[in-house]
Order: structure tokens, then sequence, then C-alpha cells
């Protein structure tokens, strides 16, 4: 939750970089000031890449603190430590996993979010293995 309160104050903070204080008259005309003005496509490029780097952090802090937290009777640090390390030592495969898992929610969203009752448990497993395989218990 932190991290999207980060996210929303940087979303924030690069508007008002790019287009000032004001507020948008309308979604179209917003919408065409993103994709028509230099200003828009620099605000495009700069929150895509912060965005970017935003995901890149909560994966590196989710993907195995979770399950952790859920297997094993650690602390939160310790969870996260370990979670962080995994994607260091195996920095293409989280990636891809990383990957995936945006995919597969893009996907399991698009019809009206109905696919995300099957993507959401199969993701749920299929992080549970890839728990299992990093961290031997």
């Amino acid at each position: 939750m932190a991290v999207y309160f980060v996210w929303l104050y940087v979303a924030q903070a690069i508007y008002i970089q790019h287009f000032g204080e004001a507020a948008p008259e309308s979604y179209i005309g917003f919408f065409n000031q993103l994709i028509s003005t230099r200003e828009g496509l620099s605000m495009i490029i700069v929150g895509c890449t912060v965005g970017f780097v935003l995901a890149v952090v909560v994966l590196s802090l989710s993907v195995i603190s979770f399950p952790m937290l859920l297997d094993l009777d650690v602390g939160v640090i310790v969870a996260l430590k370990t979670s962080i390390k995994a994607v260091l030592m195996n920095p293409i495969i989280m990636a891809a996993w990383g990957v995936i898992v945006a995919g597969s929610l893009l996907i399991g969203s698009l019809p009206f979010f109905t696919g995300l009752c099957v993507v959401l448990p199969v993701l749920g497993h299929s992080t549970w293995h890839i728990y299992r395989k990093i961290v031997d218990c």
C-alpha cells in the first residue's frame, strides 16, 4: 500500500511538472493533449518509466515474501530479504515471471474482469511452485 501511495504522489508530481496545476477540461481534451504535444509524450515516457521501476520494486519485494510468510514462521524482514536475494540471483527468470504475471492479469481483465476467476488461482499456484523451487524447505 505504501508503494501505491508513492505511485499516486509521483504521478501527480509528473502531471504537475508537465501540465501545471490546472486540471484537464475533459477526458478527450486530456487525451489529445497527451498524444499531440511534446509535454504529453514526455509525460507518457516518464510515467511509464517510473511505473516500471515501481513494478520491479513490488515484484522484488513480494515474489517470494508472501508465500514464505504463509509457509514458514519467519519475520517480514527475513521474507523481504529472501525475496530480494532471489530476484538478484535469478533476474532473467524473475523478469520473465513478471511479464507472465502482467500479461496474465491483462488477459484476465479483458472480459470484464471475469477471466481473473481463472487467472488468479493459476498465478497463485504457480507462485507457490516458484517459491518452493527457490526456497528449500
